[in-house]
């Protein structure tokens, strides 16, 4: 039996005692977000770590010199998407996380409802933990649409090519 400490099993201390710090302490980043590739919807970019890269205001979508029709559209379908919820925050600062982290869920959220567990070729897989806390911060926010999704087979994680077609949360009147 393993001894518990502040709720993490000793064998979970251990665990994370060995991964590898740098001598800072904090591990690099691999990447420094996502944004969605336009003309290719379902698309994503992996966006590199210490990228200079900015999104266009509300939207998924890094800025160019010059703006395209399919970014003009993928721009205006992000803030229509934002616009159908609400972006929680009681300041300029935590209603910009508050919105990055939405249109970061969004991006993140396959068609089939499973949330992605990251953006790197090995990375296939939807956690169900990771799934339902994205539905629940969806769902509070009022982004219902793929909210009620769920992997199919119960609590394990699954390929997200399995080709399940999964239901919406219907909207209350």
């Amino acid at each position: 039996m393993a001894a518990s400490l502040s709720g993490l099993t000793l064998g979970s201390v251990v665990v994370v005692a060995a991964i590898p710090h740098p001598p800072g302490g904090v591990p690099p980043l691999y990447a420094a977000g996502i944004a969605e590739k336009p003309c290719a919807p379902q698309d994503v970019i992996v966006v590199p770590a210490g990228s200079r890269q900015s999104y266009y205001p509300s939207s998924n979508v890094l800025e160019t010199t010059a703006m395209t029709a399919c970014q003009q559209a993928a721009v205006s379908a992000d803030r229509q998407w934002l616009s159908a919820g609400i972006v929680p925050g009681g300041s300029p600062q935590v209603t910009s996380m508050a919105t990055r982290a939405l249109l970061d869920l969004h991006l993140s959220t396959r068609p089939d409802g499973a949330v992605i567990a990251g953006w790197h070729n090995r990375w296939e897989y939807s956690w169900p933990r990771d799934s339902s806390w994205a539905a629940v911060a969806l769902a509070f926010t009022g982004h219902t649409g793929r909210a009620g999704s769920s992997p199919p087979g119960g609590a394990h994680p699954g390929r997200l090519n399995t080709g399940a077609v999964l239901g919406e949360v219907p909207r209350s009147s």
